[in-house]
């Protein structure tokens, strides 16, 4: 589902991008305008780039990403279990 109001951030984030700003200017500039993340924080450089680069913004799908994600997560977790 789309939230209406958070697709208006995302649209301005990428307007921003678009027009030359980079990771650190639109963090800085949309602090400055009093925007905050989903958990109520400030936004960071590592956030916008998340934000930019995620293809699920884009309009595209990803499947497959994980193929046994019981297999790949936590391996450490398992080791000591087994001993």
């Amino acid at each position: 589902m789309i939230d209406d109001k958070e697709a208006i951030l995302i649209r301005y984030i990428f307007d921003l991008y678009i027009n030359g700003k980079g990771y650190k200017a639109i963090a800085n500039q949309l602090n400055k305008e009093g925007y905050k993340t989903k958990r109520n924080a400030f936004f960071a450089i590592p956030t916008i780039r998340t934000i930019v680069t995620n293809p699920l913004y884009a309009g595209f799908i990803r499947f497959n990403q994980v193929q046994n994600w019981t297999e790949k997560r936590r391996k450490e977790e398992k080791k000591k279990r087994k001993k």
